[in-house]
């Protein structure tokens, strides 16, 4: 239907409208399978003009909640307002029961004959000859207010009973006592009451809603027929209400004079729950079969997927999914009222693939003793043979099959051959030193007759500590290991600490903290210095690699602080010695010199010393180097500079000249 016939068209299954006053309404029917739409026609309502005395009561407003037994029809259709359906009953009698929304008074009942109830198409059956009518508050109790009899059978059209007065009730009986019986039933085609709203002082009105049928949308009731002008004073005074869930709403109203009315509205047929699949599944263990993934629903639903391999179940109207291997699937599926939902199903236990296995071995190479054998599956297995072990132990040269199966079922094999258990040749290792050395290691191997090393070359030079695997090999060609080990290499420096103790006039340096055993070039550790001077103490290991310690000696200030935390240098110093004056083999070397010079101005202090950029370097050959060695000790009103230089040529200390710059403070 369509107000106009330029706007959308609405569905009467849909919507419930209301036509107010004057109004035109086009109708048609709507397309269906290969039948198109018909041709619009129109129907012309004009405004109602009610009487308040005698007021038609909507058969929205009625419910037919009892009857007597039923031969044909739906007890429905005698509300319906459509003359072409009916109810019928059967026996000698028959009633019917109605009840209203709300308590109103009634004055008049409409009885309409089935028209269609003819015997052989000519003569009319199940025509009331006696009426009674009666009303009540509660359906239990009733009140007889008007009684017809004599009825003339053969009137085809519609028998109004008018009550005497208006009567207040909540429900309406009809009791038909007699009729004309050629056939056994009561044939009754409609009902209708009417009120007069004049006698209740409290104001009423009806409802409509948009949407009457189960409906995933919203639903809006709309208050409309009040039996007399009102003002709404709830809602914001707006007259409809909008259901967005199933509930209850009540409209709250009063009349010009104040009398107040209620009336409420209540919708239980809205859903927007969406349907819900349940999947079982055939198997959940891990299986080399086919899976089945059985799908229910909660509601009835139109698959919407298009892609996915369903099957039907004739037994229980259920959908099927037989995976033959590991997958998923999205099935997308609506319910009647357009929810939609989607469910993955999907199996991932699925397992038809054979399992693999390697095999591992304690030994490869050459042996006399038993060989086991120990197998490394692609996944979890269980042997079916071998005491299900998956260990096996050769004591000859033989093979083995493992035998086994995966969690599936699934079966797999691996067979383990061994074929260098034999012979061990005798062997001889000589070594060019056992001793701690920080030299090579020549290690030479003599085998027996039938046997030879793999590299052929029957000594081997070994440069740092380790275990080294020597392959040999039988006249089989088998492969076997001989280890030698080594651990006597010894090429790092020792390294050491000092610390210093002034006793008078003199400081003692001793070595302390060796990295390991050492023995000294002179003297044995400790060391009695009375000059000042830079003096390297070398020492040697258990291997005679070389290390050596730097003493810095200050002596020319009782106040001058001496360094007990040394650095640990990681090897030795590249440095000129200056003066040896210490007490021990050593003696002073004639050539060196020592001068004591005093310089009072700080600018001038730098200017006897040689720079790395100085020309004077020209006068030195290429091969030939000097080495310079600066350190400063403040006192509270002297510097005191220590300088040592030494010329170097060809690696061989040609001169060494030290001297002590008194820096005075200005």
């Amino acid at each position: 239907w369509t107000l106009d016939l330029n706007d959308d068209w609405q569905s009467f299954s849909n919507t419930n409208p209301i036509f107010s006053g004057n109004t035109r309404v086009y109708v048609r029917v709507v397309a269906s399978g290969t039948a198109l739409s018909s041709d619009p026609v129109y129907y012309t309502f004009t405004e109602n003009i009610v009487d308040e005395v005698r007021k038609y009561i909507s058969s929205n407003d009625l419910e037919v909640i009892k009857v007597s037994s039923t031969k044909e029809g739906n007890k429905n259709n005698i509300i319906d307002g459509n003359l072409n359906t009916y109810w019928r009953g059967s026996g000698n009698s028959a009633s019917v029961e109605l009840k209203l929304d709300e308590e109103k008074f009634i004055t008049s009942l409409e009885f309409f004959p089935d028209k269609n109830a003819m015997s052989g198409g000519i003569l009319p059956f199940g025509r009331a000859k006696t009426i009674n009518v009666s009303v009540s508050m509660d359906g239990v109790n009733w009140v007889s207010v008007k009684s017809l009899e004599g009825i003339n059978e053969s009137n085809l059209g519609k028998l109004t009973i008018d009550f005497p007065t208006p009567q207040q009730a909540l429900y309406v009986k009809l009791d038909i006592t007699s009729y004309s019986s050629m056939i056994n039933a009561v044939a009754i085609s409609n009902l209708k009451l009417y009120e007069n709203t004049t006698v209740d002082k409290t104001p009423r009105a009806q409802l409509n809603y948009n949407i009457v049928n189960p409906t995933n949308k919203d639903v809006v009731v709309e208050l409309i027929n009040p039996t007399r002008p009102i003002t709404i004073i709830n809602n914001d005074g707006k007259s409809s209400y909008t259901f967005t869930e199933n509930g209850e709403f009540t409209f709250q109203f009063k009349d010009a004079n104040g009398n107040m009315g209620s009336k409420t509205a209540k919708v239980t047929w809205i859903d927007k729950s969406k349907p819900n699949a349940m999947v079982v599944y055939s198997n959940t263990d891990i299986t080399n079969d086919d899976v089945v993934a059985t799908i229910t629903f909660d509601k009835e639903v139109t698959i919407i997927s298009k892609d996915v391999p369903l099957a039907d179940n004739p037994v229980d109207g259920s959908k099927t999914i037989t995976f033959t291997e590991n997958g998923q699937y999205t099935l997308e599926f609506k319910d009647t009222l357009g929810n939609t939902n989607k469910q993955l199903i999907r199996v991932d236990n699925i397992d038809k693939v054979n399992p693999t296995a390697e095999i591992k071995f304690n030994t490869m190479t050459l042996t006399d003793g038993e060989v086991i054998a120990t197998l490394l599956p692609s996944e979890e297995i269980i042997v079916t043979n071998n005491n299900g072990s998956m260990e096996y132990k050769f004591n000859s040269n033989s093979s083995f099959t493992f035998m086994f199966v995966d969690k599936a079922g699934n079966k797999g094999e691996a067979t383990a051959i061994v074929t260098w258990i034999g012979k061990v040749p005798t062997y001889e290792i000589m070594y060019s030193t056992k001793k701690v050395t920080n030299k090579d290691v020549e290690v030479t191997i003599q085998l027996e007759n039938g046997f030879k090393l793999v590299n052929e070359n029957a000594t081997m030079i070994y440069t740092e500590n380790g275990s080294y695997e020597v392959q040999y090999m039988d006249q089989n060609g088998n492969t076997g290991v001989i280890l030698v080990n080594i651990d006597w290499i010894d090429k790092i420096s020792p390294t050491a600490e000092i610390v210093y103790k002034r006793v008078g006039n003199k400081v003692i340096a001793s070595v302390v903290n060796p990295s390991e055993k050492i023995t000294f070039k002179e003297g044995n550790g400790t060391y009695e210095f009375t000059e000042n001077g830079i003096y390297e103490i070398v020492f040697y290991d258990e291997a005679l690699n070389e290390g050596s310690v730097i003493a810095v000696i200050n002596i020319e200030e009782e106040n001058v602080n001496i360094d007990n935390n040394p650095n640990k240098p990681d090897k030795p110093n590249n440095i000129i010695i200056g003066n040896n004056n210490y007490n021990s083999s050593n003696q002073n070397d004639d050539n060196d010199t020592n001068e004591d010079i005093e310089i009072p101005d700080e600018e001038e202090n730098d200017s006897i010393l040689p720079d790395e950029d100085d020309n004077n370097k020209e006068d030195v050959d290429n091969n030939d180097s000097l080495e310079v060695s600066k350190n400063e000790v403040k006192t509270n009103d002297v510097n005191i500079l220590y300088v040592v230089v030494g010329i170097i040529s060809g690696g061989v200390l040609l001169s060494v000249i030290s001297f002590i710059i008194k820096r005075k403070k200005m």
